[in-house]
């Protein structure tokens, strides 16, 4: 398990210091915080290596560069394995314009990094350790790849969604429960559950059998359904794959399979609807549990969703759960230097709705209105707070208040109770 991080001139931080719950951490912040730059700094505390290093496809998972080049940049990080407290460090070496870390040896986590193209990585200890060979020195996959299968130097490294769902469907039996199971979990509602269909023919430029989900009364092919269905049965399929073929490979090598497990999923509700981005995180952490009952399992989520923060409020806990969330200070006026960011542990507690959670401290907006609403309500309530209001002015808000607002919102309703007492405007 991770437990901590510490920087220096990595990124865009002078320094970054965060310790880490063992269980789950959720990572908010404004655009351009440094939420994927964390996920990538913890991706390569365990695994030493860049995504993008490994397949260069991907949009994201670059290496990460000093601030300043001409100053040194360090990285520091404390991890606890088989309950015995270690830490490790690294540092920029110029000359090789690479990250070194002396005499630092991997352990034996899996380490699984969702990352916010859709694409997938995964360091597994016994298949990417050098004490065994090492062929790769990590596996990293595109969406493409994850759904077609991807082979390098004549050596097949996934066989894909497509001819594994196939093969699946032919053999059925437990291997086929098991992944129906995690893939009901991904679902937002009884209505919308994934059910999996008959295998099918698209077009004689084809040979794959490919395998349908049942969509109302349609069996629609899996290269054909919605990009958020596509991104959840991408999940459920990598993250059953990853379980299977670490399980075949300690087998082969006589090998204990891996009793950890660190999950970094960045922006997990990219392109969900807002009823998905309410059971997402949820439905992986359930799938984790079913998927790997017996191991440690240590979550880090960025998310941009306020519903996604509300779906945890009767599942967090302090005592093992972590709200990690980016600040800017506010930048003087006078001085040239940039506004400073900062990394905070915020204590988390229920909020009741997401309405509430947007104008919390993980996204700091004044309301849920729109703009034009927004600037209209605090005009109105400056009136409010003036019994000696204008009459034609108060008259003229009415009407922007009218265009704005529905005739049920309790803004509305407040207004018009009290501008009917004062005379403003005439009962409805």
């Amino acid at each position: 398990m991770l437990t901590r991080l510490e920087t220096r001139n990595v990124g865009w931080a002078s320094r970054l210091s965060v310790r880490f719950a063992e269980r789950l951490n959720v990572i908010t912040g404004f655009a351009g915080a440094g939420k994927s730059l964390l996920m990538n700094l913890m991706w390569w505390s365990q695994t030493h290596v860049w995504p993008s290093e490994v397949n260069s496809d991907t949009l994201c998972g670059g290496k990460v560069f000093p601030a300043d080049l001409e100053r040194e940049a360090s990285l520091e990080y404390g991890l606890l394995r088989k309950k015995k407290e270690s830490s490790g460090y690294a540092y920029f070496a110029p000359h090789w314009h690479d990250w070194t870390s002396p005499g630092e040896s991997l352990g034996s986590t899996l380490v699984v990094y969702a990352l916010a193209d859709g694409s997938f990585a995964l360091w597994d200890p016994s298949r990417n350790t050098p004490a065994f060979g090492m062929r790769a020195p990590a596996f990293v996959f595109t969406p493409r790849q994850i759904y077609d299968g991807f082979s390098r130097n004549g050596a097949v490294l996934i066989n894909g969604l497509i001819r594994d769902l196939a093969s699946l469907i032919r053999e059925g039996g437990e291997a086929l429960d098991d992944f129906v199971s995690v893939l009901s979990a991904f679902t937002p509602s009884y209505d919308e559950r994934f059910i999996l269909g008959p295998l099918i023919r698209l077009s004689f430029d084809d040979v794959r059998d490919m395998p349908t989900l049942r969509m109302g009364k349609r069996n629609v092919a899996v290269t054909h359904i919605s990009f958020a269905h596509r991104r959840c049965l991408i999940l459920a399929y990598f993250l059953f794959w990853i379980r299977e073929e670490h399980k075949r490979a300690a087998q082969i090598q006589g090998a204990d399979a891996a009793d950890s497990l660190l999950f970094l999923i960045d922006d997990i509700d990219h392109n969900l609807h807002p009823a998905w981005s309410r059971v997402i995180l949820i439905s992986l952490i359930n799938t984790i549990s079913f998927l790997w009952p017996d191991t440690d399992v240590q979550l880090a989520v960025s998310t941009n969703s306020p519903l996604v923060l509300s779906s945890i409020e009767t599942f967090f806990d302090p005592n093992c759960d972590a709200w990690l969330s980016f600040s800017q200070e506010k930048k003087d006026a006078e001085s040239r230097k940039m506004a400073s960011v900062r990394l905070d542990r915020r204590s988390f507690f229920p909020m009741g709705s997401a309405d509430a959670w947007l104008k919390s401290a993980a996204f700091n907006l004044e309301s849920a209105y729109s703009l034009e609403a927004e600037a209209v309500i605090a005009l109105a309530r400056e009136a409010l707070a003036n019994e000696d209001y204008d009459l034609a002015k108060a008259q003229e808000l009415d009407d922007r208040l009218r265009e704005v607002l529905p005739n049920f919102d309790p803004f509305w309703l407040r207004w018009r109770y009290v501008a009917e007492k004062r005379g403003w405007v005439s009962p409805l």
